[in-house]
């Protein structure tokens, strides 16, 4: 059985000897287990031609939990992804981070109600929750699925084109989301299970705010789903180019409403 851990440093040691090569660093006080040390690690070498084409830095970090949890800030020109050291499953930590990363390199085509790309900070920059989620689903988590080890597949995946990929963001999608249920369970009614439905659908405009849990995980089924390439990204002149637009892995409409503008809550 090949050690995960090992071939992501091992990856990484010989990416990081080209030239110009910029990476997500490390920061904070509180230690990284070596899991989630890898799963950064391989997000360097899955996102490496995303990364050097930004004109920033990023730094991720943990942080002792707090009432609005993880977050992801802009400062003097450097991306701060704070994620809360109550996240200690290694897929929970995946996924949270997966989605972090999408409000840095997600390139959503998503915009405001008055025409504008949506985008705060910096270019390239996107603020919609739910936008996060698929671009974690069907472009991140895939990419660092090989470092973690492989998981049951649920019975919704079991017809999907990629049954190991659907399970693998299903599952990390399931963990983040029983974490926020967890540390906020007045948000929620009941436990959240695959396939519990939302209270909102068809809505007239893309919500811009955090979806109720149900339709974050059915987010991440979707993206799981999606048989789009992981490793071509969105264009941000263009939400349909490299998502699915039919079928079980599409945006779920929970949140978002295909040629609207985002309606901010």
């Amino acid at each position: 059985m090949r050690d995960p851990i090992v071939l992501a440093l091992s990856l990484l040691m010989a990416f990081t000897t080209s030239a110009q090569a910029k990476l997500i660093e490390t920061a904070g006080k509180i230690a990284f287990t070596d899991a989630e040390s890898a799963l950064v690690d391989a997000a360097n070498i899955g996102f490496a031609t995303e990364l050097n084409a930004l004109e920033y830095k990023i730094l991720i970090q943990k942080i002792m939990p707090r009432a609005n949890g993880p977050g992801t800030s802009f400062k003097n020109n450097t991306i701060k992804i704070e994620l809360t050291r109550d996240i200690e499953d290694p897929y929970e930590f995946a996924a949270v981070f997966c989605h972090e990363l999408g409000h840095v390199i997600s390139y959503s085509a998503l915009i405001t109600e008055k025409g504008r790309e949506f985008r705060e900070y910096v270019a390239g920059y996107t603020d919609v929750e739910g936008e996060c989620d698929y671009f974690a689903a069907s472009k991140c988590l895939p990419r660092l699925m090989r470092v973690l080890p492989k998981v049951a597949t649920p019975a919704i995946c079991m017809n999907a084109s990629d049954a190991e990929r659907c399970s693998f963001v299903a599952q990390s999608g399931m963990k983040a989301v029983e974490g926020m249920n967890r540390r906020n369970p007045d948000l929620n009614v009941a436990q959240i299970l695959f396939g519990t439905p939302t209270r909102y659908v068809d809505p007239t405009s893309t919500s811009a705010g955090n979806p109720e849990y149900a339709c974050r995980l059915q987010t991440f089924v979707a993206g799981g789903m999606c048989e789009a390439s992981p490793w071509s990204g969105f264009d941000v002149k263009n939400e349909e180019s490299s998502a699915c637009v039919h079928g079980s892995g599409k945006r779920p409409n929970c949140w978002y409403q295909p040629g609207t503008h985002v309606g901010v809550k």
